[in-house]
């Protein structure tokens, strides 16, 4: 600004080839939400130690779904999902924004299962807990899945009958939403 001390104003012009360093990289939206399919656009503002907006090459990634070399975001899935925009010259400097693809605040967009790696004698059941995480940020306990075994018996409920033989089994739950968990 104009009130910057001489010492300060001398400091920034001693040696004007030296490029300034970029500081600090953005990414907006911080949240988004889209419909499976839908293309939300991630933008990453990369600024210099002035506060200076700059032109950086940025590199994208996203835990799950698609991302362009421009932040253009896609999923065909449910789920919450990471997307991180790093500064190609210094992977140290990168910003993170969390992305939501859902049709409705209802859907489950991310589903565990408990206990996992339990061990049971052959022919016991055990109950198992589903969790699952709603679109509006909502936690409900035992929602309405379909279960499945790969051998032995699951009902509705989430109880498992284990066969006669031993070995690891794997139970999965299915969200309507199609997000799915496993339990060993």
């Amino acid at each position: 600004g104009s009130c910057a001390s001489p010492e300060e104003r001398d400091f920034l012009t001693s040696n004007p080839s030296q490029p300034v360093p970029i500081t600090s990289l953005s990414v907006e939206p911080k949240i988004g939400s889209a419909k499976p399919g839908e293309v939300i656009q991630f933008n990453a503002t990369v600024k210099n130690a002035k506060g200076a907006v700059v032109v950086a090459d940025v590199d994208w990634t996203a835990t799950g779904g698609v991302i362009s070399a421009t932040g253009s975001f896609v999923s065909d899935e449910f789920g919450q999902f990471q997307v991180t925009a790093r500064l190609r010259s210094n992977a140290l400097i990168a910003d993170s924004a969390r992305v939501g693809v859902f049709v409705n605040p209802k859907d489950v967009l991310k589903l565990s299962v408990s206990p996992d790696g339990l061990e049971v004698t052959t022919g016991e059941g055990v109950q198992l807990e589903a969790t699952a995480e709603l679109a509006d940020g909502s936690v409900v306990v035992q929602p309405a899945l379909s279960w499945s075994a790969d051998v032995g018996q699951v009902d509705g409920s989430g109880y498992f009958i284990a066969p006669e033989t031993e070995g690891t089994y794997q139970v999965s739950a299915q969200a309507n939403s199609g997000v799915t968990a496993t339990a060993n």
